[in-house]
């Protein structure tokens, strides 16, 4: 046995069960060789438990593909194995699958300290339905109260087919080198006001299908002025089935998105 000063993880102490065992005792932490029961101190109970989880296991491998294929899918992105969650399931503890992330799942948060070109979201994982992106961005385009947001997938510049509708106008374009899909507020625009918006991802790992976009964006572009707060539906897809992996966002005509400007990446489940 040996002192720590604090407990690792739960996924590092479920990694050494069977092996070592982490405990707390009047707030100190010790260490220690997982504890045997001796063989002759054991029930018959245990020993009928036993040779069920042991049946239970031998079974996995006899399940047809698509079940295993079912629970590697739920296995993916927590420290239980496929083969944990049969045994659960037989057992009728699969709500101990606690780690299991629902919903909207944060991969990444971008909020610029100083002004830069791009808010670039990379090595996003695989793993997810569908991607959402949450934004609040401002362009210092020069002189101008408005700008236009561009989105590129994995750094590509090519195939690009977008639509969009706002009031008092419209756009569109084919095999552009970008999805110019929203508005921005810019210099001349009032202090403070940023653009913020929704955009859904659909089938961005589905090599079957080209990735389609949705967004939903509003702003307030010039003060006390009609028709220059805006509200923006937008359609845009990519000509490719190369699965997404990296997101990148920028103003279309501007150097930069301003300090403050903020964009979160979620994957949804």
């Amino acid at each position: 046995m040996a002192k720590i000063t604090s407990l690792p993880s739960p996924e590092i102490i479920r990694g050494f069960k069977g092996l070592i065992d982490f405990v707390e005792w009047r707030g100190i932490f010790y260490v220690r060789k997982w504890p045997i029961t001796p063989r002759s101190s054991l029930s018959a109970a245990h020993f009928e438990r036993a040779a069920l989880f042991g049946e239970i296991v031998k079974a996995y491998s006899l399940l047809a593909g698509n079940v295993i294929a079912y629970y590697q899918n739920m296995a993916q992105g927590i420290p239980r194995t496929a083969r944990d969650l049969h045994v659960s399931a037989v057992l009728g503890h699969l709500h101990e699958r606690e780690e299991v992330p629902v919903g909207w799942i944060l991969i990444a948060d971008v909020l610029l300290a100083a002004p830069a070109a791009t808010i670039d979201f990379q090595n996003i994982p695989q793993t997810y339905k569908y991607l959402v992106i949450l934004y609040s961005l401002r362009s210092d385009r020069p002189a101008e109260n408005i700008d236009g947001l561009g989105v590129r997938f994995n750094n590509s510049n090519v195939g690009y087919d977008w639509t969009t509708l706002h009031r008092g106008g419209a756009g569109e374009a084919f095999n552009d080198s970008e999805l110019e899909i929203a508005l921005l507020p810019a210099t001349t625009s009032p202090a403070g006001a940023f653009g913020v918006g929704t955009i859904n991802i659909y089938d961005y790992t589905n090599p079957s299908k080209m990735t389609h976009l949705q967004l939903l964006g509003s702003g307030l572009v010039r003060a006390q002025v009609p028709g220059q707060i805006y509200t923006l539906h937008a359609f845009g897809s990519w000509r490719t089935l190369t699965p997404i992996t990296r997101i990148t966002l920028f103003p279309t005509i501007a150097p930069n998105l301003i300090a403050a400007s903020q964009a979160s990446l979620y994957g949804v489940t």
